[in-house]
């Protein structure tokens, strides 16, 4: 197996009939980080408002180094923040702000996406950092908070440009939802660490900046298999998957010959739904869909496959089942790929377990156990 990139890491065996991959997988794509200071929040890059002030390495970031800042209230009552210094945005870009957020004496944090430059409409979200849930979310933002531990949460904000120009956002200080002015006395702040600006319309992983943008080049992994190992008469092909947001992408792990043709399938590809695919020599093919509330659930799904008959489990139960007498393939699966078996449609995203069985010969409940 070759894995490419700075955060992927797989560890592959073949046991008997399996072949496993264990314990996590993270593929993402190719991502910059547009903020150049991402995390020295005392640099000039980092306009303080109305009072705010920042001391450097106060505590443990999610790094385990104490390399995070804190952000300090003024004594006041007001809207107290970081602004980025300009970063260019082109109307159509989706455009994600990240930064982790440790709470120190207020319940809440605030991002803001500002009116200057004409990129956006002025809009906010705020977080709940005391028990890491959503508050306030105002129209035209996606959001989300992730919980990294030790009371750090990733707090995240998506918004698509509506003209071209130079993007600012706001870092915040918050003491309650949905309010922009803070309660201030000159030594209540909150921690803060790791801002990211990127054209993505999901946060990626962090990517680090010490005076210029950063690009962390996308990730790959190949060679996960070989036709003498691969079942190509029948198997099941099982995937513990999520995807890294929730929408139309193409996020695939297949079976295949290096062709969209003779492959057998797992994928992402319409919103809310993870599918299934097998296909033949010709049109004759099986396809499966089901809802699973949002890409980004952590789901298990199982294919099996033998001649003419076909099913589809998705976390413990057979959701479909179908058979196609036409259906056949003429060349060996030899490859076990995080794209659609033709080098494209590329899975990017977190991949728990990945299990290929060499038999159909499983009954239901036996391939409910596998999920």
């Amino acid at each position: 197996v070759e894995v490419t990139g700075d955060r992927a890491r797989l560890n592959y065996e073949i046991e008997g009939g399996l072949v496993n991959t264990k314990p996590s997988l993270l593929l993402e794509p190719q991502s910059t980080n547009s903020n150049t200071y991402s995390n020295d929040f005392t640099q000039t890059y980092w306009s303080k408002q109305n009072g705010a002030t920042v001391s450097s390495n106060q505590t443990k970031s999610p790094e385990g180094v104490v390399n995070a800042d804190k952000l300090i209230s003024t004594n006041a009552t007001s809207q107290q923040y970081l602004l980025n210094s300009s970063i260019s945005a082109t109307s159509g870009d989706d455009v994600t702000v990240s930064c982790f957020v440790k709470k120190l004496d207020y319940d809440y944090f605030h991002i803001r996406f500002t009116a200057t430059g004409g990129v956006w409409v002025a809009a906010s979200v705020w977080y709940n950092i005391d028990n890491g849930t959503l508050g306030t979310v105002e129209s035209g933002i996606t959001a989300k908070i992730e919980d990294y531990g030790n009371g750090w949460y990733r707090c995240a904000a998506t918004r698509t440009a509506t003209g071209t120009g130079g993007g600012v956002v706001r870092l915040q200080l918050a003491s309650s939802d949905n309010t922009p002015n803070v309660v201030g006395d000159g030594r209540k702040g909150t921690f803060i660490y790791g801002a990211q600006w990127e054209q993505q319309s999901y946060p990626t992983s962090y990517i680090p900046t010490n005076g210029s943008t950063q690009t962390r080049a996308a990730e790959t992994c190949n060679g996960a298999g070989t036709s003498s190992i691969l079942p190509s008469e029948e198997g099941i092909l099982y995937a513990e998957i999520q995807g890294l947001n929730n929408g139309t992408n193409q996020r695939w792990i297949a079976l295949g010959s290096g062709s969209n043709a003779n492959r057998v399938s797992i994928h992402f590809n319409t919103t809310n739904n993870i599918s299934c695919s097998v296909r033949g020599t010709s049109s004759a093919r099986y396809d499966a869909n089901f809802n699973i509330g949002s890409q980004t659930n952590n789901t298990k799904a199982a294919i099996r496959y033998k001649d003419s008959n076909y099913s589809f489990f998705v976390n413990g139960v057979k959701v479909d089942s179908q058979q196609s007498n036409s259906l056949n393939f003429n060349a060996s699966l030899s490859e076990l790929a995080f794209d659609s078996a033709d080098g494209a449609s590329y899975f990017y995203g977190k991949c728990k377990d990945i299990r290929v069985y060499n038999t159909k010969e499983m009954t239901d409940s036996e391939v409910d156990i596998l999920l």
